[in-house]
């Protein structure tokens, strides 16, 4: 019983994962697409598609410490404990540099920023446009 609890447990939070995920880039789409004209419109997709790419890797990555945690849970509780936590430290780490560089990059280089999205906007639209990425982050 507690491994069906476990796996639909497991299956609801990435659920709900999934759902924010969605919502986030629903709603924040029309607000980053307002600053863009045609040929940024092409831009944007790669960007969500690397940013796809990134979630795909990083579910695989969940996915593989859950299964070790899940492994470890019941026999070695110290070990299972041991692999949860290095993971979530990580997770936040890796996540923590990625968002810093992205920061650094749009509001320290509004030159770097602009020529990397091939447009030539004001610097207020451009740190309009870096607030909605950091915040699609």
């Amino acid at each position: 019983m507690n491994n069906r609890k476990s796996i639909l447990k497991g299956s609801f939070w990435a659920g709900i994962r999934f759902a924010l995920v969605m919502v986030k880039s629903i709603l924040l789409m029309p607000f980053i697409l307002t600053y863009w004209n045609k040929e940024l419109y092409t831009f944007w997709i790669l960007l969500a598609a690397a940013n796809a790419l990134y979630i795909s890797i990083y579910d695989g990555y969940i996915r593989y410490v859950t299964n070790a945690y899940n492994l470890h849970f019941y026999q070695e509780p110290d070990r299972a404990k041991l692999i949860l936590g290095s993971a979530v430290k990580f997770s936040i780490l890796a996540n923590a540099a990625i968002l810093l560089f992205i920061t650094v990059l749009v509001f320290c280089f509004p030159a770097i920023t602009s020529f990397l999205f091939r447009s030539s906007l004001q610097q207020g639209e451009i740190y309009h446009l870096a607030t909605a990425l950091i915040c699609f982050w």
